[in-house]
């Protein structure tokens, strides 16, 4: 038996184009972060409150080394790691996103739009195995179940 192997680009079941990105009316949406000052302000409220206390969805040091991965500018196509670091900082707006309410600082982002992005970029990158994909979707599975209403007893 051989030893299971990343899938070449040849391998590869669909293309870059035929990704879910193909549902945004310019792909390159989907790979445009909100403006960072304002994902830096987003993790200062979080290290700061109570809610880090009762879901902590990052590691501060992995999170901090992730982003300058995702704001990083360069051309198409993005390695796996941009990628996964990309869907990183969406999955972790999405879930701060849910106690804005509480915290006036933080402004409107939709946390749905932001949780899909992060979904979805994660189905472009399943073969990049990393500590910043399994963050991503930790944090993706911490909405899901927040927002079905399932009680924090439950984690």
């Amino acid at each position: 038996f051989q030893k299971f192997q990343p899938l070449s680009p040849r391998q590869r079941l669909f293309s870059s184009t035929s990704s879910v990105s193909n549902y945004y009316n310019n792909p390159s949406d989907l790979y445009e972060l909100p403006d960072r000052k304002l994902v830096d302000k987003i993790l200062s409220v979080y290290l700061h409150s109570a809610f880090r206390l009762v879901f902590p969805v990052i590691d501060r040091v992995l999170f901090e080394d992730t982003l300058p991965l995702a704001y990083e500018s360069s051309t198409e196509p993005l390695s796996l790691d941009q990628i996964s670091a990309k869907s990183c900082v969406y999955a972790f707006i999405s879930i701060i996103c849910l106690f804005q309410g509480r915290v006036s600082e933080i402004p409107y982002l939709d946390s749905d739009a932001c949780a899909q992005k992060a979904h979805y970029l994660l189905t472009d990158a399943l073969e990049d195995t990393s500590i910043t994909s399994l963050q991503a979707v930790f944090m993706l599975v911490c909405v899901r179940r927040i927002s079905s209403g399932e009680s924090a007893k439950s984690y």
